[in-house]
C-alpha cells in the first residue's frame, strides 16, 4: 500500500487475482512481484494456527514440506525464505521454491500419498491427482470452487491435524469432519 501506492478496498477477494478488491487498477495481479520486493510481503502474517498445527504434525513425527509458487527471483524467494522461517520456525523438511503460479504436480510426484493444503483450486487438483489427499484452505476466493473426490474443504486446522490423529490411531473420531463440497453446493455464499 505505502510503498506501491495503492489501497485495497477490502480484505476479502473474490478472485485471486485481487480485481475486486483493486477496482482502479485494470490488472492488479500483474503488480504481485512489485509486491513481492517489497519488506510487507517479508512480513506477512501466517494464517492463525498454522504454526501450532505444523508443531503438532511435527510432534506427531509427520514431515513437513513447504511448496511455494513465489517466483524464480533471488530477491523475492530471499523474501518467502525469510518469511517462512519467520513465521514456521524450525517446522518444515524442506522447502520447494517455485515460478509464480506454477504448477506444484511435479514437486507432488516426488512424494508418497500423503495429505497437501492449498489455498489455489488447480493446485488442489494437482494434489489429488498425485495422489494425496488434498484440502482446499477456505478462502474468499475459492468459495465456489467445486472439488473431485479425495480433496476436501479445510475451515480450520483442526480438520487437518485431526484427520492425521486418525490415520495415525491417535482418535477414532474427528470432531470437524472435512467435507467435499463447496460452499454453492451446501447453499451458503
Amino acid at each position: 500500500e505505502h510503498e506501491l501506492g495503492h489501497k485495497a478496498e477490502h480484505l476479502k477477494p473474490k478472485h485471486f487475482s485481487m480485481i475486486d478488491i483493486f477496482p482502479e487498477i485494470e490488472k492488479p495481479y500483474l503488480h504481485i512481484k512489485d509486491y513481492q520486493h517489497t519488506d510487507h510481503y517479508r512480513e506477512v502474517e501466517a494464517y492463525q494456527g498454522s504454526y501450532e498445527a505444523y508443531k503438532t504434525l511435527k510432534e506427531m513425527g509427520v514431515s513437513v514440506i513447504a511448496v511455494t509458487s513465489c517466483g524464480e527471483e533471488k530477491k523475492i524467494q530471499q523474501n518467502r525464505l525469510y518469511n517462512l522461517e519467520k513465521n514456521f520456525p524450525d517446522i518444515f523438511d524442506d522447502i520447494h521454491l517455485l515460478d509464480l503460479g506454477a504448477d506444484k504436480t511435479h514437486v507432488l510426484s516426488k512424494y508418497d500419498n500423503s495429505r497437501f493444503i492449498d489455498d489455489q483450486i488447480g493446485n488442489v487438483l494437482s494434489g489429488v491427482k498425485t495422489g494425496h489427499k488434498s484440502y482446499l484452505w477456505d478462502m474468499s476466493y475459492n468459495k465456489e470452487d467445486e472439488l473431485p473426490e479425495n480433496a476436501f474443504r479445510a475451515e480450520n486446522w483442526n480438520i487437518i491435524v485431526d484427520d492425521y490423529r486418525k490415520e495415525l490411531g491417535l482418535i477414532t473420531e474427528i470432531s470437524d469432519k472435512p467435507k467435499n463440497i463447496s460452499r454453492r453446493r451446501r447453499g451458503l455464499r
